[in-house]
């Protein structure tokens, strides 16, 4: 998947724990944790905290994702930053280690010897606003090595691939609204199989009040005469029948069954026709 796993530094190296695009810990050569984070259920990122030399810190960032304090587990600021456009620091205040500063919430990571941040796939130079190598998908245009198109207030590039405006909230939303229809389509075919006997006779809209009561007469004018009354009483409201045909033509029509079936009628509101 083209993320590193391992960086040398010094006599030594830190390995990096993924899952799958966020990082959840560093580790030193010995296998000894270094640093933990805690990281929100997001794609890319969207780092809440850090444990690191036993102490907690957590992040605060701005509209674009990029961060702009951290403060410790009293609520302190513990260091906060400023940045031009395309990442340059511009001022800084504290000394808190962190490696997640621009846009370091969708995982920007910030390499001190290097001078530059590493985008999963491919490092980007901050103060240059390039990437150091050439884009492997060319889907940035003639400029391989061009970031974000040049548009660094309004897109990022948190996998090194390829530019994206505002791409979470456009994700939330897509995965939000299959969720909901997913959701209502259930609750539509529940409400249907409970329902199903009171709406079986339900009005259809394009059906007047007069061709309701005809229909009425020919299904319940043989029948006990509460029955009817009830159903042309509904014709008359502009709502529905309140029962079932396969039900009425198996015999019901007595008052305890009717009684059940009003019953379920209201609790199914005005039907799949309403």
């Amino acid at each position: 998947d083209l993320k590193r796993r391992k960086r040398a530094e010094g006599a030594g190296w830190t390995t990096y724990l993924w899952d799958r695009e966020q990082v959840l810990m560093e580790l030193n050569k010995t296998g000894t944790t270094t640093v933990r984070y805690t990281q929100a259920p997001r794609g890319y990122g969207d780092v809440i905290s850090q444990r690191r030399s036993s102490a907690s810190t957590y992040w605060h960032f701005d509209a674009i994702g990029s961060m702009r304090f951290l403060t410790a587990a009293d609520q302190s600021k513990a260091i906060n930053y400023v940045y031009d456009a395309f990442g340059i620091t511009r001022s800084v205040s504290g000394t808190t280690t962190n490696r997640f500063r621009y846009i370091g919430r969708l995982g920007y990571y910030l390499e001190p010897a290097l001078g530059c941040y590493y985008l999963r796939r491919r490092y980007y130079v901050h103060w240059l606003g390039r990437f150091l190598s050439k884009d492997p998908l060319r889907q940035g245009g003639e400029n391989a090595y061009g970031y974000v198109n040049n548009a660094p207030t309004t897109a990022t590039d948190a996998s090194g691939l390829w530019s994206v405006q505002d791409w979470y909230e456009e994700w939330i939303a897509k995965m939000a609204l299959k969720k909901c229809q997913a959701a209502a389509a259930k609750r539509k075919r529940d409400q249907i199989r409970k329902c199903e006997p009171a709406w079986g006779l339900a009005r259809p809209p394009e059906q007047d009040e007069e061709a309701c009561e005809d229909k009425c007469w020919e299904l319940f004018g043989g029948k006990a005469g509460q029955t009817l009354a009830i159903c042309l009483a509904g014709c008359r409201a502009g709502g529905r029948w309140p029962a079932d045909l396969k039900v009425t033509r198996n015999g019901v029509g007595d008052s305890t069954s009717l009684a059940a079936l009003l019953q379920l009628l209201a609790s199914c509101g005005d039907g799949p026709f309403a």
